[in-house]
């Protein structure tokens, strides 16, 4: 049978389009959704979580069944489980059936999405792989955008069907419902599985059994393509000079491991920058409707806003890094997030702010929504750089354990993020104080990491790595 996986491709590119929206979809209207069944405000920071701990579950699943079971058999289960999930969602009698829902779509879209990585990397060639795995995070970030989007037509849902109410909470269900059905579809109808005749494929190291996050794990994966691609091409994030791509080239002779200050820097940095976007995204809905009256239309429109300023952050980062090193733009995203962050405080609720100061500031409303979309902007930046700059910094044989460690730090900051943010936002009952608490905080951590890259600053360049 002749080689041509060209439709399994485009079946693919799709499906990971529908995994891109599985997430961002379903978060702006979840906080009413649960409302509405009666769920305690603090059960908002269990069902974001639960996602991102389904991700945990299944992308080592997948990952160890790839050597195990065809790509079809794997993609027919995880979009199985994710239809029988989603629908689970819709018709939730109880609240506690919307955490066992989200749970199961989490291990749905990391089973699919380390499946489908695993099929890239076997066809594909090493000088092809870039593109292809470039492609996929531009694919990915446009169902990060358009999930949201969609919400936004389906908040003006209100449908009766044979006595069955089809609205703007259940609505998000049965969007994904469809989606994973006709990725069901294609699977089974249309997507093969093949491979490049073996002398054309060199293995790619790709951990994708870690149970890092969608996002994450599309970077770890084009990182590590860049790094091992012909002729001595090094990583395409951040300017190097000659001297330096001369040390990157030769890191692996006789270099013993990173420093451990700056692993641990660069940890807390990715941690950091996850986690304050996991509070961002499990907050900003109860605090929209709580402070300015928003219901979950505007909600909507307001993430789909934000996933076009990510979008353009994105490629904003990624013309600049041609000729920005990666530790200014470290530097630039963390300041970005500390603004952000700062900016999202009512600091007119604050009884110890001084009159004068309150009469300088815009109103609450426009200060959070430049805010919102500034930490955007910062998180699409520093999510990305950090860890490029973290790959770069640590030689070939050492990638795997200390790319584990990053990815771990990554799936804690998305796993805790959310009960800390609930766990302050509704803890603290006075006004103002509860989101000074929140937001500070994370402005702090922040903070901290400025000072952190600072002290690691004459480290952050390829070969400047050793203790």
């Amino acid at each position: 049978k002749e080689y041509n996986p060209l439709v399994s491709f485009i079946v693919v590119y799709t499906m990971i389009f529908f995994n891109g929206c599985c997430f961002t979809a379903v978060v702006p209207s979840v906080p009413f959704y649960l409302q509405e069944l009666g769920a305690p405000p603090s059960f908002l920071g269990w069902v974001v979580s639960f996602y991102s701990l389904g991700q945990i579950i299944g992308s080592p699943t997948a990952g160890w069944l790839t050597a195990r079971m065809p790509s079809k058999q794997l993609l027919t289960i995880s979009s199985t489980l994710g239809l029988l999930s989603s629908a689970l969602y819709a018709v939730a009698p109880m609240y506690f059936f919307v955490l066992l829902s989200r749970l199961l779509t989490g291990i749905s879209a990391g089973m699919e999405f380390a499946t489908e990585l695993t099929f890239i990397a076997k066809n594909t060639t090493q000088k092809e792989r870039t593109t292809y795995l470039a492609t996929v995070t531009a694919v990915n970030v446009l169902g990060f955008i358009m999930g949201p989007a969609l919400g936004t037509l389906l908040a003006l849902l209100n449908m009766n069907i044979f006595g069955y109410v089809v609205d703007q909470y259940n609505g998000p269900g049965w969007l994904l419902a469809a989606m994973f059905l006709v990725d069901l579809f294609l699977v089974r109808f249309l997507f093969e599985d093949s491979e490049l005749p073996e002398e054309l494929v060199q293995e790619l190291p790709v951990a994708v059994e870690d149970g890092e996050s969608k996002a994450l794990e599309t970077e770890k994966v084009e990182l590590l393509a860049k790094k091992q691609e012909g002729n001595g091409a090094t990583s395409s994030y951040g300017a190097t000079d000659a001297s330096q791509e001369e040390v990157m080239l030769d890191e692996d002779n006789g270099e013993g491991p990173p420093s451990l200050p700056l692993v641990l820097s660069l940890i807390f940095v990715q941690f950091t920058v996850m986690s304050g976007f996991s509070v961002l995204e499990t907050i900003t809905s109860p605090l929209a409707n709580e402070y300015f009256g928003w219901d979950v239309l505007k909600c909507n429109l307001l993430f789909t806003a934000g996933g076009f300023v990510s979008l353009l952050a994105y490629v904003v980062f990624v013309v600049a890094s041609k000729w920005v090193q990666d530790r200014w733009l470290v530097v630039y995203a963390l300041v970005l997030c500390t603004i952000g962050f700062m900016l999202a405080i009512a600091w007119q609720q604050l009884g110890w702010v001084p009159e004068w100061m309150n009469s300088f500031l815009p109103s609450y409303l426009h200060r959070f929504v430049a805010g919102y979309f500034v930490m955007n902007a910062g998180f699409m930046t520093g999510r990305p750089v950090t860890f490029a700059l973290y790959s770069k910094l640590i030689a070939s044989k050492y990638q795997g354990t200390y790319l584990g460690f990053m990815v771990a730090g990554g799936s804690a900051a998305r796993t805790l993020g959310p009960f800390a943010a609930v766990a302050l936002y509704y803890g603290i009952e006075q006004t103002g104080v509860n989101l000074l608490a929140l937001f500070g905080t994370v402005a702090l951590f922040h903070l901290a990491c400025l000072v952190l890259v600072c002290i690691q600053w004459s480290r952050l360049l390829p070969g400047q790595t050793k203790d």
